[in-house]
C-alpha cells in the first residue's frame, strides 16, 4: 500500500487508481480539492522539495477550510491503460458528487497542468445534467496552474511528453488530438464557467533525459481566454509552480486571495449578474427629493442595473 503522512488519509476509492485523500477537514463549509496533472501524485505534486511545505496542508491550517487531494491515473508509460479525458472527467465528477465529506460544501479546485483540462471537461459534463446540478451550483471556482488550454499552442509540451514518456490515451489527448483541446476551450469560454484564477510558469524546465531546457506551458497556452480573468506570471518552472516554497510564494498567496473572494458569496448566488443601485437625493424647497427612473415596464424605482 501507499505510505500516507499523518495529515492525510484515504477516504474513498471508487477504483484502484481514483482516491480522494483528506488532508484537512474541519467543520468548514468550504472545501478545496487539489488535482494533479500528467504523471502526478496527490502529495508529491504539491510538496516543495526544499522546504517540504505541502500546499493543501498549509492552506487548510492557514484558513480553516477543508482541503483534499485526488489521486487518479494520468500516467503516460508505455503499455499502460488510462482513461480518455472525457471518461476521467466523469469519474471525478462522480467522486466529488458522491463523497459524503464534500456534501453541502462549497468546492473550489486547484488544478495543475493536465488536471486543469480535466476540471474543464468535468464542468462540461456536469453543467447540463440534472444528476449533477447540485455539484455545479456548489463549484465556487478553479485555480489553473500551468494548464495547457490551447491544443495549438502546446507543441513543445507534447514534444517533450512524446519522446520522454512514451504514449497512452492520456498523452494522445494532449498531443495527437489538439483539436479536442481547442474545441473544449472554445466551449468553456462561452459556457459561463466558474470564476477562475490563472498562473503560468516563466522558467524553462530541465529535461534530464535530453539535458535540455524547455518551456513546457507558455503564457499563450496557459491563458484560457476568459474575459476578466487575470493571468499571473510565477518565477517557477512547470513542476515548481505547484510547489510553493512558503505561504508567501505568489502561487500560494494569490490563490488564497482568490479563494477567499469566491468563498465570500455562495457559488449558486455568484452565478447571477451582480447589480448596483444608486439613491440620489437633494435638498429641495419642501425637503429631501429623491431621483426615480421609470422602468421599461412602467414602474418607478431607484436607478439600478448591472455593474
Amino acid at each position: 500500500g501507499r505510505s500516507k503522512p499523518s495529515c492525510a488519509r484515504a477516504l474513498i476509492a471508487m477504483e484502484s487508481d481514483l482516491t480522494l485523500h483528506e488532508v484537512s477537514a474541519p467543520r468548514s463549509t468550504n472545501a478545496v480539492v487539489f488535482l494533479h496533472g500528467v504523471n502526478g501524485h496527490w502529495q508529491k505534486t504539491c510538496t516543495n522539495n526544499a522546504t517540504r511545505l505541502f500546499w493543501p496542508d498549509a492552506l487548510g491550517r492557514a484558513t480553516g477550510w477543508g482541503t483534499y487531494s485526488i489521486q487518479y491515473d494520468a500516467n503516460t508509460n508505455w503499455g499502460r491503460a488510462t482513461m480518455p479525458l472525457q471518461e476521467r472527467a466523469v469519474s471525478i465528477a462522480e467522486l466529488l458528487r458522491d463523497t459524503s465529506q464534500l456534501a453541502r460544501k462549497e468546492i473550489a479546485i486547484v488544478a495543475h497542468s493536465f488536471g486543469g483540462v480535466v476540471a474543464k471537461q468535468m464542468y462540461r459534463h456536469i453543467r447540463d445534467r440534472d444528476r449533477h446540478h447540485d455539484l455545479q451550483h456548489r463549484l465556487a471556482g478553479i485555480v489553473f496552474l500551468g494548464t495547457p488550454h490551447s491544443g495549438a499552442d502546446i507543441a513543445t509540451y507534447g514534444h517533450y511528453l512524446r519522446w520522454a514518456l512514451g504514449s497512452t490515451v492520456t498523452l494522445e489527448d494532449l498531443r495527437a488530438h489538439s483539436p479536442l483541446l481547442t474545441e473544449l476551450s472554445d466551449w468553456y469560454r462561452n459556457a459561463d464557467p466558474p470564476p477562475a484564477h490563472v498562473l503560468y510558469e516563466t522558467r524553462r524546465m530541465r529535461l534530464g533525459l535530453f539535458k535540455r531546457w524547455l518551456m513546457i506551458v507558455d503564457r499563450t497556452s496557459a491563458n484560457p481566454g476568459i474575459a476578466g480573468v487575470a493571468v499571473v506570471p510565477v518565477d517557477a518552472d512547470h513542476a515548481e509552480i505547484s510547489r510553493p516554497a512558503t505561504t508567501n510564494s505568489v502561487q500560494f498567496s494569490s490563490s488564497r486571495a482568490f479563494l477567499e473572494q469566491v468563498f465570500a458569496i455562495p457559488a449558486w448566488l455568484a452565478r447571477y449578474p451582480r447589480q448596483v443601485a444608486a439613491v440620489c437625493y437633494r435638498e429641495g424647497p419642501k425637503g429631501v427629493e429623491f431621483l426615480l427612473v421609470r422602468t421599461t415596464g412602467g414602474r418607478w424605482t431607484f436607478p439600478k442595473g448591472r455593474i
